[in-house]
């Protein structure tokens, strides 16, 4: 009660297994110079508790502590509710592994935070590289308009934006040859019904009766607005030529 009346009626919040960011939200708290003052005021009238008085030092270290769990729980909030999906995936990793970059450098010598930091860095990048096994966190990110492969381009390095156009390029590839595949599986299926006693016969349309590749077709050649040298045969292709993000829509439907 003493604590509570030098503080202002403020109590210290505690962390728990449920909350996320409790640990966040306790040092936010002690960090208040009002209940600083107040718990260093507490100890002066309880000496039993001079053991657990925290030095400047200390002090100093909770509060750089606190500055990393804040930005955890800044991601956790961007990626709550609706709002929050796999292409928030990627760079809520990226904008964490920031974070513990810009603490190393401007701690380079304190290994109390800079064992955490490796610690939590291990961690992330455990996530981080299994996203390379599911080409689907890449996909969301370059097919979110606002983003496109513009997001990469400036954030990653030139490596690693390589090799996830390479793995996502396969994976547009894969995608396009399934549906090739479902389509072709319905038509025979579609073709079987038809051909039952009874049933109208169902003419699947010959080579000549569709319309001519775009590139003989001087027809498709004229409707052909798209800047010169871009692809009209792949959507995917067509999507990434413009790399320059779209800023009036980030919602891959609507955009659509």
């Amino acid at each position: 009660m003493r604590f509570r009346e030098l503080s202002g009626g403020i109590l210290l919040k505690r962390n728990n297994a449920t909350r996320w960011n409790s640990w966040n939200n306790l040092l936010e708290t002690l960090l208040r110079p009002d209940v600083r003052h107040a718990i260093e005021i507490y100890i002066d009238e309880n000496p039993l508790l001079e053991d657990n008085r925290l030095e400047r030092g200390e002090w100093k270290l909770l509060d750089k502590v606190q500055k990393i769990l804040s930005a955890f729980k800044q991601a956790t909030k961007a990626m709550e509710g609706h709002q929050g999906t796999l292409t928030h995936l990627l760079p809520s990793i990226d904008f964490l592994l920031h974070i513990y970059s810009e603490v190393l450098k401007d701690n380079p010598d304190n290994r109390i935070l800079s064992s955490m930091i490796c610690m939590g860095w291990e961690k992330l990048d455990k996530y981080f590289s299994a996203t390379d096994r599911a080409p689907v966190y890449l996909a969301a990110v370059v097919l979110n308009p606002k983003l496109k492969w513009r997001y990469f381009e400036v954030k990653w390095d030139r490596d690693w934006v390589r090799g996830g156009k390479q793995r996502l390029k396969q994976y547009w590839l894969q995608y396009v040859a399934n549906g090739q595949e479902d389509n072709l599986r319905n038509s025979i299926f579609h073709n079987r019904d038809h051909d039952q006693p009874g049933a109208s016969i169902h003419r699947q349309s010959s080579q000549s009766d569709l319309p001519q590749d775009e590139d003989e077709n001087q027809f498709w050649a004229w409707m052909n607005v798209r800047s010169p040298g871009v692809s009209v045969k792949d959507d995917f292709e067509r999507y990434c030529s413009n790399s320059e993000p779209e800023s009036v829509v980030d919602h891959p439907l609507k955009y659509i």
